[in-house]
């Protein structure tokens, strides 16, 4: 077993999925007994990392939802800015599994340059409707 600490996150690293599961629940009860919270929808990292295939993945339900913030941007023509850093973020996040779709964050991003008031309104024009 391996644990790998980066920054504010744990990594947890076995020969088998029981494994994984029995070191993680010890590592959140030792967690528990020392008074360190932890956010139970922080426990896994979004992501899958199979090291059968060697392939990074995310989960079936960041990628519904994922789907569902797209369609649920790319028929409107403003958004505020809170919602556009919301999106960005997710996205940004997918992007450390997806890493070409960096390229199609550049213009959501720039988008968001000088805006100030998490309020503002911003148009979505057909470029960025085209990246997403």
């Amino acid at each position: 077993m391996g644990i790998l600490h980066l920054l504010d996150d744990f990594l947890i690293v076995s020969k088998s999925l029981s494994s994984c599961v029995d070191n993680l629940r010890a590592f959140l009860k030792t967690c528990d007994d020392l008074g360190v919270p932890m956010a139970p929808e922080k426990t896994f990292a979004g992501m899958e990392l199979d090291t059968q295939t060697m392939e990074a993945r995310l989960p079936e339900d960041k990628l519904a939802k994922c789907r569902a913030l797209i369609w649920d941007f790319l028929p409107r023509k403003k958004v505020t800015l809170s919602e556009l850093q919301s999106l960005i973020g997710f996205l940004n996040f997918t992007c450390s599994v997806i890493v070409p779709g960096r390229t199609f964050l550049c213009r959501l991003i720039n988008l968001t340059v000088r805006v100030k008031r998490p309020r503002h309104f911003i148009r979505l024009n057909r470029e960025t409707k085209t990246d997403l």
